[in-house]
């Protein structure tokens, strides 16, 4: 018989009836010792003044036998008695008082054999007494039926030894046995129905649990979700007492379901809940409120205490995960706000930590921030670029800028580096650092992207068209392009729309990249290579390098990031990174593009170490479409005369 999932053992055999689940049968057993210990303790009571009776009347009705009965009453059964009153009024012996409760029973049943058949000689107060005892262990044991039912049959068994040749009785006996197992039928019913019941309260109780746990907790990582992380704010807030909310963002992590699946980011979330419920105290709240944003709660700390909190955080998410053999490297952003300083409400609290988060994040994220009013206005900003950025590529408002890069071995003009301008109307000339990170978490990357690559390739295939040698043109892909849209397709279009020689295209990739999922990488700049553009990886160095990578991935060319060519002459460090580099690059038979050059001692040790190509501000600023246009007309002349201010 199943009962909801769970199974009983029904069989006739009474010491079948158990459930299936040892903890089920070990919490049934519990829930009932209460009732069972006080069922003992009035049966016990009650035998004492039995058994006092029965003394009291055989010294008035059967002197001759008064000696042998108390014999039987002090000596046998009152110390068996007394022992199970002590050990049902003992916590520490109190796992023994079932054990006592039988013998108790068995030692009464005895008892009344023996003086009913032995010393008495009559049978049907024997039949009669082991029939009292026999209804009275079933009243008092039914929940612990093993038990019951072994004291029972240890009582017919005797009393049937003691019938032997006694024919008189063996009606009185035939009927001992009916009511022996109707005893057995009718306590083996009665359990099953209180089992029934006992399962069915507990899976209604655990079916509100579990629905109570549900609505208050995160079901990916059992943490508090929103719901119950604002009911606890609330509290706090009514309490008055001080105390910090904080903001949790992992940056960049939607890269992670986006190239690994949401299977792997699932569980990379539950670690990260893992290491911050290992860092918070007690008293502390730590909650989820939704995809990659958890929040903390620090009560009674100063600002001090808080922010040594939150850099503890932000170092924790840095250590590397560990998922299916994989290693991931996070990052986090944390908003800072304080009760009462910052907000006196619930909203407030949220909003202001919020904001701090995303300052965070628009200081390079990987750190934590704590909130000032001065982020309002800086969020408003960034509300109104974005606004601003949806209608600016279908307005024109968009230009693309040249930067030439220069061959260190003829002094000519190798090619040129095309640059994303953003002239608005109103706002003027608007800096790429302000507006591309704002399209790559608005996804207007894409179209965006497709047009600077499209303009580009016109423009490198008019140079090429008008000018004797080639000349090259670089294009910047964010990592978004390569994940989120069909990059292949879009270079492909771009190349047969403007007739430009995949030769001349040269893509732009940061060390992002290597942070991807490696196979998707490869298959698709391998897929680049078969249209016969050239790759390149921007800033080398600064992120995520590895000499593995440039072994897997099809690269054309090294480009050295600026902060290593700044200051080079004067940090022993940076020069002998910029020399490495260039030297990995010759090794590995690829290009070697330094940029950054502000300074003809820049330019000399460059020269000397053997780089290929060049660009900075020593050499030109980035130039508009008519102006890159002249460069290009005194290309004949040695572009190291062409320092444009």
């Amino acid at each position: 018989m199943a009962i909801k999932g769970k199974q009983l053992e029904l069989g006739l055999h009474p010491f079948k009836l158990s459930f299936k689940d040892l903890s089920l049968e070990k919490e049934y057993k519990a829930d009932y010792d209460n009732e069972i210990r006080e069922f003992n303790r009035m049966g016990i009571v009650l035998s004492y003044f039995a058994w006092l009776a029965f003394g009291i009347f055989s010294y008035a009705g059967n002197l001759n036998h008064f000696f042998h009965i108390t014999l039987v009453i002090v000596f046998g059964l009152y110390p068996i008695f007394t022992l199970n009153l002590l050990i049902l009024s003992s916590q520490q012996y109190l796992r023994y008082f079932q054990v006592l409760t039988a013998l108790s029973n068995v030692a009464a049943g005895l008892s009344i054999i023996y003086i009913g058949q032995f010393i008495l000689d009559k049978n049907l107060v024997t039949i009669s007494g082991v029939f009292v005892v026999i209804l009275f262990a079933f009243f008092i044991l039914r929940l612990r039926y093993k038990i019951a039912v072994l004291t029972s049959l240890i009582y017919v068994t005797v009393y049937q030894f003691t019938m032997i040749g006694e024919n008189e009785s063996g009606i009185l006996s035939l009927t001992l046995w009916v009511v022996e197992i109707t005893c057995i039928i009718g306590g083996n019913q009665l359990e099953r129905a209180n089992r029934k019941s006992f399962h069915q309260n507990k899976m209604r109780q655990k079916a509100e649990e579990r629905s109570s746990y549900l609505a208050y907790h995160d079901m990916l990582t059992g943490l508090p979700n929103r719901f119950m992380f604002t009911e606890k704010l609330r509290k706090l807030i009514k309490n008055g007492s001080q105390f910090a909310v904080l903001f949790i963002d992992l940056d960049q992590f939607k890269k992670i379901n986006d190239t690994r699946g949401h299977t792997i980011g699932d569980q990379i979330l539950q670690l990260v809940a893992q290491r911050l419920l290992k860092s918070v105290s007690k008293e502390d709240i730590v909650a989820r409120l939704g995809g990659d944003e958890f929040t903390i709660i620090l009560p009674s700390k100063t600002k001090t205490e808080v922010a040594h909190f939150a850099e503890k955080i932000v170092t924790d998410i840095r250590t590397p995960f560990f998922v299916e053999n994989s290693k991931f490297h996070l990052k986090a952003s944390v908003g800072i706000s304080l009760f009462p300083v910052d907000g006196e409400n619930l909203e407030a609290l949220l909003k202001n930590s919020d904001i701090a988060m995303y300052s965070s994040k628009e200081y390079g994220g990987n750190n934590y921030r704590f909130f000032n009013n001065s982020m309002n206005s800086l969020l408003e900003e960034k509300v109104n670029l974005e606004r601003m950025l949806h209608s600016a590529l279908a307005n024109e408002e968009f230009l693309v800028y040249y930067q030439p890069q220069i061959d260190l071995r003829t002094g000519q003009i190798f090619g040129a580096e095309a640059l994303i301008r953003w002239e608005h109307p109103h706002q003027g000339m608007i800096p790429p650092d302000q507006f591309v990170p704002i399209a790559e978490e608005t996804g207007l990357i894409g179209p965006i992207g497709d047009w600077v690559l499209r303009t580009a390739c016109f423009q490198a295939k008019r140079w090429n068209r008008e000018h004797e040698h080639p000349i090259r043109i670089a294009v910047n892909l964010s990592v978004k392009q390569l994940i989120n849209g069909d990059i292949v397709s879009s270079v492909s279009k771009a190349l047969h729309e403007t007739g430009l020689d995949p030769n001349l295209l040269e893509l732009e990739l940061t060390e992002s990249i290597f942070m991807q999922d490696a196979k998707f990488m490869v298959s698709t700049l391998n897929e680049l290579k078969k249209l016969g553009v050239r790759i390149s990886i921007d800033d080398f160095g600064t992120g995520y390098s590895s000499l593995a990578y440039l072994k897997d991935y099809p690269i054309d060319s090294l480009k050295v990031d600026r902060t290593f060519v700044h200051n080079l002459l004067n940090n022993k460090k940076n020069t002998a990174i910029v020399s490495a580099v260039i030297t990995l690059a010759r090794r590995l038979g690829i290009r070697s593009v330094a940029e950054g050059i502000e300074n003809a001692e820049q330019l000399n040790f460059l020269e000397m170490e053997g780089c290929d190509l060049a660009q900075g501000y020593y050499f030109s600023r980035p130039l508009s479409e008519d102006q890159m246009n002249d460069l290009l007309g005194h290309s004949s002349v040695s572009a190291f005369q062409w320092v444009c201010s």
